[in-house]
């Protein structure tokens, strides 16, 4: 896989779903706009390839799905406000509950998107969060 970069800058997206099917159609959609794209599958993962990405390259944004096992969407958010507050987060919810995107907004993240809207404004929101590519 190519590195899509701007400078030093390489534009690395860290997706986090336990829905492999999900997160393979994000990463081709990401990969096709010209960003790379590393997968987690829970929380805990992501947290472990934030901490590895500090030795290597960067992550210029993350993907996060709120329903996972083991830990959820908004407790990966405020650990992840903690170890880095200027990753961006765009938040995501196959179900857009009320409460729940008020909570993700006031814990940090930048915005937060439903996977049934995903289509229409996904990649427009990732270059507007993340930056832009091509």
């Amino acid at each position: 896989m190519e590195s899509a970069s701007d400078g030093d800058l390489t534009y690395r997206i860290l997706i986090v779903d336990d829905d492999h099917d999900m997160a393979n159609v994000l990463s081709d959609r990401l990969q096709a706009a010209g960003y790379d794209t590393v997968s987690a599958s829970n929380g805990r993962a992501a947290l472990n390839l934030l901490a590895d990405s500090h030795q290597a390259a960067p992550f210029r944004g993350i993907l996060l799905d709120v329903e996972m096992p083991e830990m959820n969407g908004l407790d990966t958010l405020r650990e992840l406000q903690q170890r880095d507050p200027h990753i961006p987060v765009l938040m995501m919810s196959a179900v857009a509950q009320p409460l729940i995107i008020e909570e993700a907004l006031r814990l940090g993240a930048a915005a937060f998107i439903s996977k049934s809207e995903a289509s229409a404004t996904f990649l427009e929101q990732c270059r507007q969060i993340f930056g832009r590519m091509r």
